[in-house]
């Protein structure tokens, strides 16, 4: 962790830059640390649920207000609305069938990191 020593933020901003993983990569850290990759996936499926929670009731609510008002700032200021608050509650979803509250997200990213810093050094 960060606070063991491993580094800090600013350790990563001034080293090199790594270059993209591929797939492949992605299959060599979830064989080499199955729980870290378990998490991130967590963590992705949890990013995309909420993306799409947000997005649908985004327009179901822009809809709602445009049917009410025929006023496009008013369905615009409650598409913004809807989709906060569905990114919100999308985001609790989650948390109860998926267990991301048990994950550090930045515990399980800086698993990755430091993974693909080594590798990138051995190589």
């Amino acid at each position: 962790t960060m606070a063991s020593g491993s580094g800090s933020s600013a350790d990563y901003l001034s080293g090199p830059k790594l270059r993209a993983w591929t797939k492949e990569d992605l299959k060599t850290f979830s064989k080499e640390h199955p729980e870290s990759a378990r998490q991130l996936n967590t963590l992705k499926t949890t990013g995309a649920f909420c993306a799409a929670t947000g997005t649908l009731s985004s327009f179901a609510v822009a809809r709602s207000f445009w049917r009410v008002t025929h006023n496009p700032v008013g369905a615009a200021l409650g598409a913004a609305g809807g989709f906060a608050a569905g990114y919100f509650v999308g985001e609790e979803i989650p948390k109860l069938f998926f267990g991301s509250a048990q994950i550090n997200p930045v515990e399980a990213n800086q698993a990755f990191l430091n993974w693909w810093r080594k590798k990138q050094s051995e190589a």
